[in-house]
């Protein structure tokens, strides 16, 4: 077997490759001709031939010991092991596996000191085919008992990672020592095998000898590579008691695995304690430690340590000094980085590279592109390393432009961009939306093969996401070789950014059912997506399941997850994650406290929402501004003023947000004059309006029936190209239907990309309350196909709608469909219009039975709902019996004595509204006054019934007189039962001529354009005189006339409602 391996080496070529020998150049070479002299001249022994030799090869004057080797005429065995170790020692691996050769070929056998030496060249090769030839030889002539060379064998096997080799010789070894147990700890340790190395050495520390310091230096670098930091205390203690001393080697293996793991506070630990066990650091101790002071940013501690390394002299060393300015960097003290820079005497390209990361992480990047020039013009060639750095802090400042720049140039030089260059720069396309750019660098990464690489392919698929080119990143996606969860969660981002949910949502399943867990960023991702589209249900089961997976949600997910509480006004829920919050310590994070903040406010517990904002420090602008929304969305307007100020005081100054929170809680509460004068302030700062703000304030010119002005911000809109924006848009639908122009809202409607569920409910709602059931019922047909899903506010929209066109069936069919097709439980609102569709249509037993049948206890809305009905069907005897429930629920409503009051008074029972008067007086309630108002020339103008005291009263009584006059030549009779006063026949036609609609109408047609619509707005539900005559009035005038009242629209024109008199 051994001449076979000596043939493999002949034929390898190694021989004739390796024989020439060096020219003795030294100024002392003259030795060797004395020596090689003396040899001759006494018949040289092996013992002079040893010492040349061995004296040679100790200095490291491998040339000059071969030439004398060379004259020997008859080397010992001792002498060729001599010179095999020389090659050995200086790493001439294959020298010396080709001298092993020649000494067979001299007929010399190795001897138990050869083979150490020449396994330890096989490992070193990686050469197993020549090692296990050689382990045969060894087998064959009975070494294999000697104890040096087994562990020869073994190490030779274990660093060439055949460990069951390594451990079959092991075993097979008829005594072993420390060292034997040593090298297979090492291999072992190499393989990353911490739990199998603590096994092994437990049996040693049973059947051999105390293990030495390189017994702790293997476990200690096993445990570190294997995230087994606490598996070697023991063993220190254990060896500290023995008398085996630690040392350097030992505790710079303990720093640096610490360090590598993310343990920075127990590497500093360690440092501390090396310092108590009187072990002096070296270069390579600091260069450990100072890592983890960067990471914990532990400025006093790597000062102290910069102290030291003055003392020591270290900081000539550039490895240390590197180090050193990175620690400086990342504590973000870039001066003192720069004079560590500028006192060191070398540099490379480390230390440049270093300071134009440290300049570029600390915000400066123009000191950092100033550093790359004079980099590049001091001759340091920039590296791939230095490239990148200064290419992704460039796309990541908003210097996007100059790290395109950068690539282009980078390109130009012989430095290949690797998968971190392109990923960066892919970034950078994605930031600037330059899709063409991208694809440029897209048919880069083909050429260059990089298509395979996980990073550029994931940086590749979210260019083309947010570029909105979702099936050029789906095609990427689905031709990925191996998938991360970031390749997922980039998908899944993508889909979700693009307003597509249901692709997301379906997206996420997949991932899960291919093996791949989602992560945290995966969760958060789903439950941001469904939370932001109005799925606050969807969003709050995902968190359950996220936690139900033992997936611990982070304080993104958190601030993710609250505004789903917020939408549902789900109060309990958001009190159980705040419970969760607070259990975790997230409470004191800025954005998840921020979150729940808004929370609090949005459910109506402006309360805890104080607590919140007082107990959280490091407030920003987002907290102030949750607050102050809160309390303005409350109606406490002095409050959110006088917070709006403190926000000034306390340095922060008011954004756009800012004012938006402001002006839309002012008009969410009906301060609508002053939410639009808090808009004039914040232009005169002057700061522009975005598309938040002016949809903040359409809500202000809908209650106002503003449409003047709406439409002023509607054409601002469209200036600014906000009318697109879905969140704007969807307010302009909102705007546009409560000021009566249904149809300028269905032209927004169709004008939206990407409508999501609000945008739909905005419209079907619109189109219910205009009583246009069939249209709103269409709309919700369509917004199915479009495969948008309903929630809670849609349905209570498609039920309004059937109840004001009198949809009955229609509206049995929506109802039960909500649970059984679309899992939506029904709330009490729907039950409320459910009720109101079988009362309006005069179904009174089933409206009772309807109520009978709830799961819960019918509330106010449901009872008042069959109390309107019975008003509109004079419905006495029910009527009693209904308002003795609302008077149960809520004792002093006022609008229940009203209704009950003007249903007796319809019916003539005029000592039954005596008696409702007398309660309401002894309760000390007082009915609220009706009025109407229209707005003419941006001004609003306000009518009480009988009302005389607007200046242009005398024209418009007069304008009245003549409509009466002409009315009753068409066929109108005043309906006296709507007067509700119990006076003679002819006094009730005088107070029904001068209700407050028909002043506001007079005062239209006075002074508006003709044939333009008078649009009018009443407090209180229209009468059913008010109603008659004013579809007389639309025919003799020639005009559309609008009225809001407070359940609905009514469309007059040419005599004829749009209600259909079915209202």
């Amino acid at each position: 077997m051994m001449r076979i391996f000596f043939r493999v080496i002949h034929y390898s070529g190694l021989a004739s490759s390796k024989v020439a020998i060096a020219s003795v150049q030294h100024s002392n070479g003259g030795n060797v001709s004395q020596a090689c002299a003396k040899i001759k001249a006494i018949q040289p022994d092996e013992n002079l031939g040893f010492k040349v030799v061995g004296e040679y090869v100790k200095c490291g004057r491998l040339e000059d010991a071969r030439h004398v080797f060379d004259k020997i005429e008859k080397p010992t065995v001792l002498i060729w092991t001599t010179m095999i170790s020389g090659y050995v020692k200086r790493g001439e691996l294959e020298e010396s596996l080709v001298l092993l050769h020649q000494m067979r070929m001299a007929g010399i056998q190795p001897d138990h000191f050869t083979f150490p030496c020449v396994l330890k060249a096989c490992a070193g090769l990686s050469a197993m085919g020549w090692g296990k030839e050689i382990h045969c030889y060894i087998v064959a002539n009975e070494f294999d008992s000697d104890i040096y060379v087994c562990n020869a064998l073994i190490d030779m096997y274990s660093k060439s990672l055949h460990l069951e080799d390594a451990i079959k010789v092991f075993d097979k070894m008829p005594q072993r020592d420390v060292v034997s147990w040593n090298v297979l700890l090492a291999g072992y340790a190499q393989l990353g095998n911490g739990d199998d190395t603590q096994k092994l050495l437990n049996r040693m520390q049973v059947v051999c000898p105390m293990p030495n310091a390189g017994s702790l230096n293997t476990i200690i670098s096993a445990c570190a590579h294997d995230g087994m930091g606490n598996g070697f205390s023991e063993l220190v203690r254990k060896m500290h008691m023995s008398g085996v001393k630690t040392n350097v080697v030992t505790w710079n293996t303990m720093i640096a695995g610490t360090t590598q793991r993310g343990e920075d506070e127990e590497a500093l630990k360690l440092f501390h304690q090396m310092h108590l066990d009187g072990i002096e650091p070296n270069s390579v101790t600091i260069a450990s430690v100072l890592p983890a002071c960067a990471h914990l940013a532990a400025l006093q501690e790597g000062r102290e340590i910069h102290g030291y390394i003055i003392r020591r002299g270290f900081q000539l060393d550039l490895y240390v000094g590197n180090t050193l300015m990175d620690m400086y960097a990342k504590c973000g003290l870039m001066v003192y980085a720069h004079s560590v820079f500028n006192k060191m005497s070398n540099r490379d390209v480390i230390s440049w590279t270093t300071m134009i990361v440290g300049y570029a992480q600390n915000g400066d990047n123009e000191e950092a592109t100033k550093f790359f020039r004079h980099m590049q013009v001091a001759g340091i060639k920039p590296n791939v390393v230095t490239w990148n750095g200064i290419i992704s802090f460039s796309a990541q400042n908003g210097h996007s432009d100059e790290a395109l720049k950068l690539f282009r140039e980078m390109r130009l030089t012989d430095v290949k961009p690797s998968s971190v260059t392109i990923a960066s720069i892919l970034s950078v396309c994605s930031h600037l939306a330059v899709l063409e750019q991208g694809k440029m660098i897209h048919d880069y990464i083909v050429r260059r093969g990089f298509q395979a690489d996980v990073l550029v392919e994931n940086a590749l698929i979210d260019m083309y996401a947010k570029c909105g080119y979702l099936e050029d990143a789906r095609r990427v996606f689905d031709k990925m070789p191996q998938k991360d969860v970031v390749s997922w969660n980039t998908m899944i981002v993508g889909y979700a950014q693009n307003g597509k949910g249901g692709e997301a949502l379906n997206l996420f399943h997949e991932m899960q059912v291919t093996g791949v867990d989602p992560n945290v960023f995966s969760w958060t991702a789903m439950i941001s997506t469904h939370a932001q589209n109005g799925l606050g249900d969807e969003a709050l089961k995902l968190f359950r399941e996220m936690q139900l997976v033992a997936t611990m949600p982070n304080s993104v997910t958190i601030a993710s997850v609250l505004p789903a509480c917020s939408y549902l006004a789900a109060l309990q829920q958001g009190k159980e994650i705040h419970g969760y919050m607070i259990r975790n310590g997230f409470e004191l994070d800025v954005n998840a406290g921020n979150a729940l903040i808004d929370m609090y406010a949005k459910c109506g517990n402006i309360e805890d929402a104080c607590l919140v904002f007082n107990k959280l420090s490091g407030k920003d602008e987002v907290s102030w501004n949750a607050i102050i929304a809160g309390y303005a969305q409350k109606g406490l307007s002095e409050e959110s003023w006088n917070l709006f100020c403190q926000m000034q005081l306390a340095g922060i100054k008011p954004s756009v947000i800012s004012w938006t929170s402001m002006i839309a809680g002012y008009a969410q509460n009906g301060n609508c004059n002053e939410s639009l004068k808090l808009l004039s302030e914040m232009q005169a700062t002057g700061l522009k309006p975005d598309s938040v703000t002016l949809a903040s304030v359409l809500p202000a010119c809908a209650h106002l029936a503003a449409l003047k002005q709406g439409k002023e911000i509607h054409d601002r809109m469209i200036r600014s190209r906000f009318e697109l924006d879905v969140f704007a848009g969807t307010a302009l639908i909102d705007m546009y239907a409560k000021c009566g122009s249904i149809e300028d809202a269905r032209h927004v409607f169709d004008r939206i990309p990407g409508r999501n569920v609000v945008s739909w409910n905005a419209i079907i709602v619109g189109y219910a309350m205009h009583g246009h059931g069939a249209d709103a019922l269409h709309l919700f047909s369509k917004m199915q196909g479009t495969g948008r899903k309903p929630d809670h506010i849609t349905f209570t929209g498609v039920l309004s709608a059937c109840s004001h066109a009198g949809l009955v069936d229609e509206g049995q069919k929506y109802f039960y469909s909500m649970s059984q097709r679309f899992g939506i439980i029904p709330r009490l609102e729907h039950y409320a219009c459910m009720t109101d569709l079988f009362g309006r249509a005069g179904l009174f037993d089933e409206a009772q039975k309807f109520i009978s049948n709830m799961p819960s206890a019918p509330n106010a809305s449901v009872w008042g709902a069959l109390l309107g009905a019975c008003r509109i069907h004079c419905h006495i005897e029910l009527a009693g019996f209904v308002a003795e429930q609302l008077l149960e629920l809520e004792p002093h409503n006022v609008g229940t004595f009203v209704l009950l009051s003007n249903i007796y008074a319809a019916a003539s029972k005029w000592d039954e509204v005596a008696k409702v008067r007398k309660m309401m007086k002894d309760k000390g309630l007082k009915k609220n006054p009706g009025w109407s108002w229209i707005e003419v020339m941006n001004r609003v103008h306000v009518f009480h019934v009988g009302d005389r005291s607007h200046p242009q009263t005398q024209k418009i009584y007069e304008t009245l007189e003549n409509l009466s006059r002409q009315m009753k030549l068409e066929g109108y009779t005043p309906n006296t039962n709507f007067a509700l006063r119990d006076v003679e026949e002819e006094e009730k036609e005088n107070i029904l001529s001068v209700h407050s609609e028909k002043l506001a109408i007079a005062f239209g047609i006075i002074n508006t354009c003709p044939q333009t619509p008078i649009r009018i707005i009443k407090n209180l539900r229209v009468c059913g005189d008010c109603h008659t005559a004013t579809k007389f009035i639309s025919k003799i005038v020639g005009r559309e006339i609008i009225v809001r009242d407070a359940n609905r629209f009514h469309h007059f024109k040419n005599g004829i409602c749009s209600c259909g008199d079915y209202w």
